[in-house]
């Protein structure tokens, strides 16, 4: 769904690049496997296409925080957006500095944009849970690197 969204963005021109910024090494959360695994993995699923692109500021202690990492790429040349799905949105008065991120880098000029993607009612957990079931859902050089890698075993 990452790169389904990136896609459609990019399509409907409300953006003409897409930087991915895997969750930060700092994240504390179960099971999440290492920055490195993470990073390489969007790698391999957006490595055929232009205008996306994915940075390794995560795994640098000094950008632990969302709006850091936005500050980091705020160089006043460019608008700068901050795209997440309904899952984060949903939460995101939880984050810190939440209100500094909306009030700074309001979404497509200060709207919440709400694309109308085809929807699989799938999820990270579902995948992980049941990679071989749902295998169909990943990009195949991705879901290679899991199964060489032994991820989510």
């Amino acid at each position: 769904m990452h790169l389904n969204i990136s896609k459609e963005l990019l399509k409907k021109r409300y953006l003409d690049k897409i930087i991915y910024l895997p969750t930060g090494a700092s994240y504390v959360k179960n099971g999440l496997i290492s920055f490195k695994d993470r990073f390489n993995m969007v790698k391999l699923m957006i490595e055929d296409y232009d205008y996306l692109y994915v940075s390794d500021i995560g795994d640098f202690d000094n950008f632990k925080y969302t709006y850091q990492t936005l500050d980091y790429f705020n160089n006043n040349k460019d608008e700068i957006y901050f795209i997440c799905g309904t899952d984060n949105l949903a939460e995101l008065d939880t984050w810190m500095k939440y209100k500094y991120i909306l009030e700074k880098y309001k979404e497509y000029k200060n709207n919440i944009i709400i694309t109308n993607i085809e929807s699989k009612k799938i999820s990270s957990t579902i995948i992980r849970n049941k990679l071989k079931v749902n295998k169909s859902n990943l990009n195949k050089l991705v879901y290679d690197y899991i199964i060489s890698k032994g991820i989510y075993r």
